[in-house]
């Protein structure tokens, strides 16, 4: 009984596995549609136009997206190890309340920051949505629990392969959010 109750469990803990990779799969699906749905409905003129000089233009929005998420996907492939210490997942929740408060302000640093030239919408929009491509990929492909050592960011520590794309997806919609405060009339 004890032998078939641990394959049971087995089993469970598979399916679980498997269903949370299938819910962060949509996450990154729907935030991504999101985001670019934004991007192909802003006008021309709105690009690299900003009437907040304290705030990026949508321009500068897109090109720090790209770099952090890139910079994300290059954490992945860089050095990790067995998140023995802690539940894999632990740091999410703090993850989803930082960026989900849009009266914390946050400051982006070294090579994410966006360049200040403008950039091309299509180029940038490429260049996104294929991050956003091997981010899923990595979800199906990776162990996601392993904690990636290459970075530990200044507010998080040293996260989760897991939790990297959780902050990715949070970190999207927060960005979202601030492009749609700049252009409400862009919906």
């Amino acid at each position: 009984w004890i032998k078939g109750s641990f394959i049971r469990l087995n089993t469970n803990l598979t399916l679980t596995a498997m269903v949370d990779r299938d819910i962060l799969i949509k996450e990154i699906d729907a935030s991504t549609e999101r985001i670019t749905h934004k991007y192909r409905h802003l006008p021309n003129e709105r690009w690299i136009r900003n009437e907040h000089p304290d705030r990026w233009t949508p321009a500068q929005i897109l090109d720090h997206l790209v770099k952090l998420e890139t910079m994300v996907l290059q954490l992945a492939e860089g050095p990790t190890m067995a998140s023995e210490m802690r539940v894999p997942d632990a740091k999410v929740d703090r993850i989803r309340a930082t960026f989900g408060d849009d009266g914390h302000k946050l400051s982006a640093m070294g090579s994410i920051r966006p360049d200040d030239d403008p950039q091309d919408i299509e180029q940038l929009l490429t260049r996104f949505t294929a991050n956003r491509h091997k981010l899923a990929e990595l979800v199906t492909e990776r162990d996601l629990s392993r904690v990636c050592t290459g970075f530990a960011h200044g507010l998080f520590g040293t996260l989760t392969l897991r939790e990297w794309i959780w902050f990715v997806i949070s970190h999207g919609e927060r960005h979202l959010r601030h492009l749609e405060h700049l252009m409400p009339a862009v919906r």
